[in-house]
């Protein structure tokens, strides 16, 4: 379960701290530009690194000069929460770069558990998936477009499913409308309490 999430110096957030409750939905809610979907883009990333190298994932416009807050060296992003088996255990995930010099860059991931440090990179056992916290696991990054909300696009054989740019979002909860009433309504609820008027 992810508990709480911290920015630091990542685009406009130069320190912000979120936090979550134990629900299986959350919403971020804002004006426009205020950096909900950089909340989005570091969390997806952070995921990424679970499985794939800081070279792969920062690249292009997602280079570290693009994605530190203008005039800023250093640029951190921070998760933690707990993951529970026979036990519960307490886990973070730190991803932190530095610039040492103009195109030279430092970077470091590190991976707490119950309070115990791991180098990411120096330590392979932590490369087995199953010793990665379920959270970090799941993490999709939605980039809704709004004139693909709206588009059908499934029938009784295939099941629909919701793409990054929010393609099959309207067939996926008509689906889930029919097949998981207790799920749709759930889904419904907590977005009413983003916004008053929303109606699926």
């Amino acid at each position: 379960m992810l508990e709480k999430l911290i920015l630091h110096n990542f685009k406009s957030h130069k320190s912000t701290e979120l936090n979550f409750d134990n629900s299986r939905l959350h919403g971020i809610v804002g004006k426009n530009s205020a950096g909900k979907t950089t909340v989005l883009q570091a969390l997806y990333s952070l995921s990424m690194l679970t499985y794939s190298s800081s070279t792969q994932i920062f690249k292009h416009e997602n280079l570290h000069q693009f994605i530190t807050t203008m005039g800023e060296k250093r640029m951190s992003i921070t998760a933690s929460g707990y993951w529970q088996d026979n036990i519960k255990r307490k886990w973070k995930f730190f991803y932190s770069i530095e610039e040492e010099k103009i195109y030279n860059h430092n970077s470091i991931i590190i991976l707490s558990i119950d309070g115990h440090q791991y180098d990411w990179d120096q330590d392979p056992r932590f490369r087995d998936i199953s010793k990665i916290p379920q959270s970090l696991k799941n993490t999709i990054y939605l980039k809704l477009i709004a004139s693909n909300l709206a588009k059908p696009a499934y029938s009784e054989e295939i099941t629909p499913r919701v793409e990054f740019d929010g393609s099959g979002l309207a067939p996926t909860l008509d689906s889930l409308r029919d097949e998981a009433p207790d799920k749709f309504q759930f889904i419904e609820e907590k977005l009413s309490r983003c916004k008053k008027t929303t109606k699926i």
